[in-house]
């Protein structure tokens, strides 16, 4: 503000306004020079405009530069140098740092992490997984001959009644052999015809005695046993007979009439003949047809269990016609009988060979 009313000062313009107006005022009217009192009164008035004139500018002026301050603020805001452009010490300009950019940068981008390898894939250091070696077959053993193939062989044994059969993989063979001998030789057959099969015996022992009607009917048997409808023998009751149980048979022929011998071979040696017998001297049979021996209410002959005890032998033989033209005594030695049996079926007619049927029965006290 000082400054300002200095350079007023020196420059003032109204003072020339003074003197030309007082000139012209002279002009214009011609008239001479006004006393010298009015003079000094014109002047004094004059001055008294210009001094009102210097305070009412200096007035004016500070409301004008305050305007002036007030409306140059902001370009002077906008032109102030920086801070960093203020004079260095002389010497080398250090570089300047960069001044970073108002927008941010981006991040950036995180690395792509390796998609893990498939398991089906397989890199050069990995093994490949072995592939499984193929089996080999393991072995069964030899091969099983076929039931029926055991059975057949062991049909022909002397001196035994078997049933063979398969029973959970493994072969049951099971019935009676007359003496230890005839337990040997099956032992025997079985490693032979029964190769590959585990088996399992259930075989009694009967006297030795008893291997004699079974090894001259062997013949008669096996026919009756390759026949569809075989002559047939078995007892009524328990397995096991015990002293003084009714002895009842019961028969069924084979598809075509026969004659019937029963026979009752016991552990002593001796045969009983139950058929024909004194009471039923008749023993035929008609084609499949059925009998039961020894009811007591049939009004026949009948039986009871009694001593020696143990494992005996019932024979059915059937013929087309009798073995005997007389009747034989109802009890004789076993051997005496077995060689007129053997006898009498040399003798038969070649056109229609006998079957027999056989069956052990188990005695007790």
């Amino acid at each position: 503000m000082t400054g300002t009313g200095r350079r007023l000062g020196k420059d003032d313009p109204l003072g020339n306004i003074q003197r030309d107006d007082a000139v012209s005022f002279r002009h214009v009217t011609g008239a001479p020079a006004a006393p010298a009192v009015p003079t000094r009164l014109h002047r004094r008035v004059w001055v008294s405009v210009a001094v009102l004139a210097g305070l009412t500018t200096l007035c004016i002026l500070p409301f004008q530069a305050r305007a002036e301050t007030v409306e140059a603020a902001p370009i002077a805001t906008m032109i102030e140098p920086p801070a960093a452009e203020l004079r260095h010490p002389e010497g080398p300009v250090p570089p300047q740092p960069e001044i970073p950019s108002s927008v941010p940068e981006q991040p950036p981008p995180a690395p792509e992490a390796a998609a893990p390898a498939s398991p089906a894939e397989t890199t050069p250091e990995s093994p490949r997984p072995k592939e499984p070696a193929a089996q080999e077959p393991v072995s069964e053993g030899p091969a099983r001959p076929p039931v029926e193939a055991v059975r057949s062989a062991l049909s022909t044994l002397p001196c035994a009644l078997l049933t063979v059969e398969a029973l959970n993989g493994r072969l049951l063979v099971s019935g009676t052999v007359a003496g230890d001998a005839a337990l040997k030789t099956l032992h025997a057959a079985l490693g032979r015809s029964a190769g590959g099969w585990e088996h399992g015996l259930d075989v009694a022992v009967a006297a030795p005695g008893l291997c004699a009607p079974l090894t001259l009917l062997a013949a008669p048997l096996a026919a009756n046993a390759a026949l569809p409808a075989p002559l047939r023998v078995r007892t009524m009751g328990p397995g096991q007979l015990h002293g003084g149980d009714p002895l009842v048979l019961d028969l069924l022929a084979p598809a075509a009439p026969v004659h019937l011998r029963i026979d009752y071979f016991t552990v002593d040696g001796n045969v009983v003949h139950l058929l024909p017998n004194p009471l039923e001297p008749g023993s035929q049979l008609g084609a499949a047809a059925s009998r039961s021996l020894g009811e007591r209410s049939a009004g026949g002959r009948f039986w009871s269990v009694g001593p020696p005890f143990g494992r005996e032998l019932v024979v059915a033989l059937a013929t087309p016609s009798p073995l005997f033209a007389t009747a034989r005594p109802e009890l004789e030695p076993a051997a005496v009988y077995l060689a007129d049996l053997k006898r009498v079926l040399a003798a038969a007619a070649p056109g229609a060979p006998p079957l027999a049927a056989a069956l052990f029965i188990a005695t007790a006290p």
